[in-house]
């Protein structure tokens, strides 16, 4: 049992930190859309590269977000009842 468990559990993180990366580009997309009036100075490549500057965040919160799930896994690995 604690090997099928341990084999999911990449596969468990992968699928919330991809999930988590098309939630803030979604999100950043709405935005964009939305104040779409303000971008006319911006031409369409700088719009896109505000998604590729914005990565680093995205990942860096994704892994914020992810840590606690991990140690949870972590704890339940150990704690074996």
């Amino acid at each position: 049992m604690w090997e099928k468990i341990r084999s999911t559990i990449p596969i468990r993180f992968l699928k919330q930190f991809a999930g988590w990366l098309l939630f803030f580009a979604v999100t950043r997309s709405i935005f964009l859309f939305y104040n779409f009036s303000d971008l006319h100075n911006a031409g369409f490549g700088e719009t896109v590269l505000a998604y590729f500057n914005a990565l680093y965040v995205d990942v860096a919160v994704c892994c914020y977000i992810l840590v606690v799930p991990f140690l949870l896994h972590v704890l339940m690995y150990f704690w074996k009842s």
